[in-house]
């Protein structure tokens, strides 16, 4: 079924408003190295590409001693050289790779499957062409440093300032953090003020409170269980506690097992919860605000334009809501188990209905101070005729509907200081899309005005601002965008069961495909496919990990791909998990077997 707003049982601990506050700065790295987005170092000298934590650090902080940048961000957002050393080129993705692959220098014995080489103290898992060269060209008193693992050949202990990663790969993690923000979590520093929970690494998680203390020595902060550190005594204005986290009392979500949410008076109260797994109390706005006036079964407000559907009380979908509408489709066993009496309240994309509806939904649009005659306001505050002739470059799609005889275009925009997005105000003709705005919502026609694409502008999505809806004759995709970069992409059937999910890295090797069954279980996860695939055709497979499972969910067997073919290590289960057959494979020749 579309996804129902519940999350509020659990997201109050994860609000993204946490994850921007302005309390955090970026960790230290050691000179001449850049954080990357998942909070370790890259070295400025490094012959990779990858993404940096701020794009406008990848050529400030990579500079030779005449001042000369050496690293530039790339169209992709990738951090890359700006020129390859004598001897290498780069590939598509900017990573510098070696132009004769044949042999290897002695201070680079390790050949991967592409023909790179390697010293052996590099600190990334390495898959070779040759896999007993992990141990054989890499001794030190006759003791190898490396070793074969399942997923390549990695180093047996990680340096200093290093942590290993679940596939043996050895990360430099920051050094230090700032005075003023002694906490780090991930690639992060943080205040002893706080307001969220800090998932701190096992290595600084008992910092939490020596850390932080007041003028008279106590400590403010403590280690919550299951949580992470969080202050002791919450601010004035953020006065109810959940777990360690500071909530204020105009928050919009439900908040869980909040011990003190009677400190709020009349402006909250609590709302008990109880369904098979036990009970548990929610802390909930008393009434919700004009702006949020849609409320679920666990108290959340929402807004009316909200793209997901809400789980409400019987009767409290319309007539708070006047562009949506009560159904009463299947919902999910957890929302039943908690009421079976609530209904599914989502937007109503009637056309005579939301006609309307018009009026309320443009009350919830931006408006600009531009005169009748002129409505569009760009984005530097010029104003703009209808009929003008040039195209207006707007902050928001939405101004753009001011005007029924132009349609809009997504411009991105990439420069030092991050990624933005405009939106080209353009004067239709016969061969414009037809395009008209429902709530957050816009639905794209073709000159037959039969639906062809939906975008749907998120704004509590946990990792995308945008999913764009696209509909085709075996059924539909639904793409999730995160300023103009694909994310993700689901694919469905004509009957909206899921079919496939393909999620995207920055390197194609971390892509991957999930296939499922009729009946919504996980089928498989299979890595990279260079040409074009089908969930029944696994011939060309670039490398990685690929799993099957059974129809009822267990896993069914293992392998191991490298260079378009089968290379490695497989597993076959049988459905209780025991296993059944192993073996290896060499150049998709099989070499060894056996079976149990």
């Amino acid at each position: 079924m579309k996804k129902i707003l519940l999350t509020g049982l659990i997201c109050f601990l994860s609000l993204s408003s946490f994850a921007n506050d302005n309390s955090s700065v970026s960790a230290i790295c050691p000179q001449g190295m850049v954080l990357d987005k998942d909070g370790y170092c890259q070295s400025c000298n490094s012959l990779k590409s990858f993404t940096p934590n701020k794009l406008i650090d990848c050529s400030s902080l990579c500079k030779t001693q005449e001042g000369t940048y050496i690293r530039k961000t790339s169209d992709s957002d990738n951090c890359e050289l700006i020129n390859c050393p004598d001897g290498f080129k780069k590939d598509t993705w900017g990573h510098c790779k070696p132009i004769n692959k044949e042999t290897c220098p002695e201070n680079a014995p390790l050949k991967d499957i592409h023909g790179n080489c390697y010293p052996c103290s590099e600190l990334e898992l390495i898959k070779l062409k040759n896999e007993n060269d992990c141990e054989t060209k890499c001794q030190i008193n006759g003791s190898s440093t490396r070793r074969k693992t399942f997923f390549g050949c990695a180093l047996k202990e990680c340096p200093k300032n290093t942590s290993k990663n679940t596939f043996g790969d050895c990360k430099i993690e920051p050094i230090s953090c700032p005075e003023t923000h002694p906490l780090r979590e991930k690639g992060s520093c943080y205040n002893c003020s706080y307001e969220g929970v800090l998932d701190m690494s096992p290595n600084d998680i008992h910092l939490c409170q020596s850390l932080c203390t007041d003028e008279q020595g106590n400590p403010t902060r403590k280690v919550y269980k299951n949580a992470g550190c969080g202050l002791i005594n919450c601010p004035a204005d953020k006065p109810i506690k959940s777990h360690g986290q500071c909530f204020s009392c105009d928050e919009p979500l439900s908040i869980q097992d909040a011990k003190n949410c009677d400190i709020c008076q009349e402006k909250r109260t609590k709302i008990h919860i109880e369904d098979e797994n036990g009970s548990v109390d929610y802390c909930a706005l008393s009434n919700c605000p004009k702006e949020k006036p849609l409320r679920d079964i666990m108290g959340n407000c929402y807004s009316c334009n909200t793209e997901d559907d809400v789980a409400v009380k019987a009767g409290n979908c319309t007539t708070v809501c006047p562009n949506r509408i009560e159904e009463t489709q299947e919902m999910d066993e957890d929302i039943l188990s908690i009421d079976k009496d609530s209904k599914n309240c989502i937007l109503n994309t009637n056309e005579e209905t939301n006609t309307q509806n018009s009026t309320f939904l443009e009350s919830n649009f931006k408006q600009s101070n531009c005169p009748e005659d002129k409505p569009l306001m760009d984005y530097q505050g010029n104003c703009y005729a209808c009929d003008n002739p040039s195209d207006v470059i707007l902050e928001l799609s939405d101004l753009c509907f001011k005007c029924p005889n132009r349609y809009f275009s997504k411009i991105i925009n990439y420069d030092l200081n991050g990624v933005s997005i405009t939106y080209s105000c353009k004067i239709s003709d016969k061969n414009s899309p037809k395009i008209k705005r429902v709530g957050n919502v816009d639905f794209y026609y073709n000159k037959d005005n039969k639906l062809e694409k939906e975008e749907h502008h998120l704004t509590n999505h946990a990792y995308a601002d945008t999913m764009i809806k696209e509909f085709n004759k075996k059924g539909y995709s639904e793409t999730f965008e995160k300023l103009g970069k694909i994310i993700e992409r689901k694919n469905y059937h004509s009957d909206g069961k899921l079919k496939s999910i393909k999620t995207f890295k920055n390197d194609s090797s971390e892509t991957k495909y999930y296939y499922y069954y009729d009946n919504g279980t996980l089928k498989s996860i299979i890595p990279y496919q260079e040409k074009k695939i089908s969930e029944n055709s696994w011939k060309h497979i670039k490398e990685g990990v690929a799993v099957w499972h059974y129809e009822t969910g267990e896993l069914k067997t293992k392998a191991i791909y490298q260079n378009d073919q089968l290379n490695g290590e497989y597993s076959i289960y049988d459905k209780q998990g025991k296993i059944i057959e192993t073996g290896v494979y060499k150049d998709n020749k099989l070499i060894l077997q056996n079976k149990r």
